[in-house]
């Protein structure tokens, strides 16, 4: 072989192999960001795992389980609408149409929350909470595509603490009437339940037996909805 020929094979292994690194660099770069692409989930793909939205923590020490027992609450707060869905046959006369079958239905997730006028962020939380009312109440889970049914329902009190009538009636008004917001009768309460300030929340998981307290400032909306719904809906 001569030297011209010599060259021109060497020329032309050198281009196949140049072409073939280029091709595997360029594949690698692909694959590469195919693995580093974050995946994507839906805010209820999320919540399906029922992660506990701060400020809740769940209760498990004995002796503050027993305090924030259903029926211990019930009793300590004097809340008729707690009473109703403890004992569906205490209900009195003068409960309403909603409350009544709102109770008949047992809920799988109830949530108190505990407030006051003179609390600005407790004010703020009442129409979120009126809003995740409305949603429970027409048996739909907001936000995520499957329905809740009767048997997954939730039922949200907004327990006003020393207020009068009057000025519960005129910051309730506004409300969705799904938010039931009845007067706590015993004006210690929360040093009965010893919580220390205003908002708390006690939310309720009643087929697994769960209680989960919150206190201060719940989550934002579309989150404490998303957690309240899978709650309701876990056996």
């Amino acid at each position: 072989m001569n030297v011209a020929a010599w060259c021109n094979l060497v020329f032309r292994l050198s281009g196949a192999f140049i072409l073939t690194v280029a091709s595997i660099s360029v594949t690698l770069a692909q694959s590469s960001k195919e693995q580093a692409a974050p995946a994507q989930s839906s805010p209820g793909q999320a919540a399906l795992g029922c992660e506990i939205p701060a400020p809740f923590e769940a209760i498990t020490e004995p002796d503050t389980y027993a305090r924030y027992q259903l029926t211990n609450v019930a009793t300590v707060a004097d809340v008729p609408q707690l009473t109703a869905m403890i004992a569906p046959e205490t209900q009195s006369a003068t409960a309403s149409a909603t409350q009544s079958t709102t109770a008949s239905k047992n809920p799988a997730v109830i949530l108190l929350n505990m407030w006051a006028s003179w609390c600005p962020s407790c004010r703020e939380e009442l129409p979120e909470l009126a809003a995740i009312a409305s949603a429970f109440s027409a048996g739909m889970s907001a936000g995520m595509s499957a329905e809740v049914s009767a048997d997954m329902s939730g039922y949200i009190i907004a327990a006003n603490v020393g207020d009068t009538p009057a000025v519960v009636a005129e910051i309730s008004a506004p409300l969705h009437a799904s938010l039931a917001v009845p007067i706590v009768d015993n004006p210690s309460v929360l040093a009965d339940l010893d919580l220390a300030g205003l908002p708390a929340t006690l939310v309720w998981q009643t087929r697994q037996g769960k209680i989960y307290l919150g206190m201060g400032r719940l989550p934002e909306p579309a989150l404490l909805k998303a957690w309240l719904v899978c709650l309701a809906s876990q056996e």
